[in-house]
């Protein structure tokens, strides 16, 4: 679970909150067996979610769970991470209230969504370098689309040497969105070997697509 412990922290996690990093460490050691149980609906091959948060369609073969932290100093804070258990790929959704997304930005003295992509990438790839000293950041991609009827800001990038599987050394595939909704920051990230992130794209897409946050 290294990878995931790793990707998780780094698009996740405000470094203010770190009882985060516990909470979601004890949710993915039992990853295999969580499922939604907030599930309301089954819409043809999708599965239908929603809080006072977010609108969220998913693929019914996934597995996810669902976070919601409340840290009086430091705001609110809901989360879900979503697993395609076939092809290993990994979707984190965050969503911060007003109160949170400025302690994030003040604490990390970020001004903007492009300084919180840089941040988070840079999280991201110093989380790989602490156990593959040859892990280099490789740039792919680099725009912005439209995320709920919002503009968000996206990367798509890969960690070269990323880890080590049965003496091979592997590359992780990455792409981040972030944007503003309300004064409140949502990010989005899916993450997975090279080999299966392309293969996962019509996934990701459906599920970026049909992503609804509550006002």
């Amino acid at each position: 679970m290294k990878l995931n412990l790793r990707a998780l922290r780094s698009i996740l996690i405000p470094p203010v909150i770190l009882m985060l990093i516990l909470v979601c460490s004890s949710v993915l050691v039992s990853f295999g067996i969580l499922y939604y149980t907030q599930i309301t609906h089954l819409e043809g091959d999708l599965l239908y979610f929603e809080n006072r948060y977010v609108e969220i369609k998913f693929p019914r073969n996934w597995y996810g769970a669902s976070m919601e932290y409340n840290v009086s100093s430091s705001g609110k804070i809901f989360s879900a991470i979503f697993f395609d258990p076939p092809k290993v790929i990994y979707v984190g959704l965050s969503i911060f209230d007003e109160q949170s997304t400025r302690t994030f930005f003040n604490s990390c003295r970020l001004t903007d969504i492009h300084s919180v992509m840089n941040y988070q990438i840079n999280m991201t790839y110093h989380e790989f370098l602490r156990d593959s000293n040859n892990a280099t950041l490789a740039f792919i991609e680099n725009g912005t689309r439209i995320v709920s009827n919002l503009e968000a800001e996206y990367s798509i990038f890969k960690i070269l040497n990323a880890y080590i599987e049965n003496g091979i050394s592997k590359n992780v595939s990455y792409a981040m969105l972030i944007y503003l909704h309300n004064q409140r920051l949502v990010q989005i990230a899916y993450w997975g070997s090279e080999e299966t992130f392309d293969s996962s794209i019509n996934e990701i897409e459906t599920f970026i697509s049909n992503l609804k946050v509550r006002t």
